[in-house]
């Protein structure tokens, strides 16, 4: 069960770890500020939407872990 909820550990924790160390913040044209990241010729934008999922996705392995702690 463990292997199967940590199957996305380097694409759910990892790598946006990765993208968050080479973000910054941007302002948008209607105010919004957001996180960027600028990656070689790729870019990642942080908005409020994928905070909520990079909780959700933290949390699941947290319990993962947990569980294995257990």
């Amino acid at each position: 069960e463990f292997l199967t909820i940590n199957s996305k550990y380097q694409d759910d924790v990892i790598q946006i770890r990765n993208k968050f160390a080479h973000a910054k913040v941007i302002t948008k044209d209607n105010g919004k500020e957001v996180l960027k990241a600028f990656i070689g010729d790729d870019h990642f934008e942080f908005d409020e939407e994928s905070f909520k999922k990079i909780r959700e996705d933290l949390i699941t392995h947290r319990n993962a872990l947990i569980k294995l702690q257990q």
